[in-house]
């Protein structure tokens, strides 16, 4: 359950800073009577949302911990295999095995009209995790052929893709304008996602293989897909003489939507 308490002086505007910072800081911003895109922003918000036809602005999201943009691009696979590119494992280990990575992307866009909103969402984090020999090893700086026969470095991927259905609408329940405009919405979610876990050893680092092996979770399986369905509500108030003292309320997943994996 994310809360945020009343916000004063908030402009009016089309878009919400409700990204991957606000996320990361408990849901900052969500009680500003704006919007930024569908899989995120609380559902209410969707009730102040043009009459007509609209279309949402596209919302691109990257994630980086303990390496850069530029060092992951060949790094990084499909949605379809968690983002995880397996085929490339070992050869990361060699320069990136000193301590653990993770690094991410998604993107979501919508249209909508008078309220509904439907949107379409898709993304990918992997996370890489090595042993403390590998880690060793590459802040050594020791030749590759001296690397330990004992390290080894796992690969989590997790990816997904999400069609989402919203409605936001007021609560008509006075006609005085100096009243609060009270809010609320619903946003049903379909998820199909996808998870990789495979690692290498020693041996496959030394060597610089192409390929890696399979976690004992994926039980022959280079990916485990599952699809599922969740709901997630909001709640939004304005008060105040002018309406611009804002009070917002949101449940993410209210109804799960079980896509999870059951990792080693």
């Amino acid at each position: 359950v994310a809360l945020a308490f009343p916000l004063a002086g908030a402009a009016r505007a089309d878009v919400q800073f409700l990204g991957s910072a606000s996320t990361g800081m408990a849901g900052a911003g969500l009680a500003l009577p704006m919007f930024w895109n569908t899989e995120s922003a609380n559902p209410a918000l969707f009730s102040y949302s043009p009459k007509g036809f609209f279309f949402q602005i596209p919302d691109v999201q990257l994630f980086t911990r303990n390496i850069s943009y530029s060092e992951l691009q060949s790094n990084f696979g499909t949605v379809s295999n968690g983002g995880l590119n397996a085929s490339n494992l070992a050869r990361f280990a060699q320069t990136f095995g000193n301590n653990d990575k993770q690094f991410g992307v998604a993107a979501d866009l919508g249209i909508g009209y008078s309220g509904f909103v439907i949107g379409a969402s898709g993304g990918a984090i992997v996370r890489t995790h090595p042993n403390a020999s590998l880690q060793a090893d590459v802040r050594s700086g020791a030749a590759i052929q001296n690397y330990s026969i004992g390290d080894a470095l796992d690969g989590y991927g997790y990816g997904y893709y999400s069609i989402d259905f919203a409605y936001g609408h007021e609560i008509p329940y006075s006609k005085n304008p100096t009243d609060p405009r009270l809010s609320a919405g619903l946003r049903l979610r379909a998820i199909r996602s996808y998870y990789s876990h495979q690692f290498v050893n020693g041996t496959q680092i030394i060597n610089g293989a192409t390929t890696s092996t399979l976690a004992p979770e994926m039980n022959g399986n280079n990916t485990i897909s599952s699809n599922g369905v969740g709901a997630d509500f909001g709640f939004h108030a304005a008060f105040g003489t002018k309406r611009n003292y804002y009070a917002a309320l949101q449940v993410r997943n209210l109804v799960p939507p079980k896509v999870g994996v059951a990792a080693t």
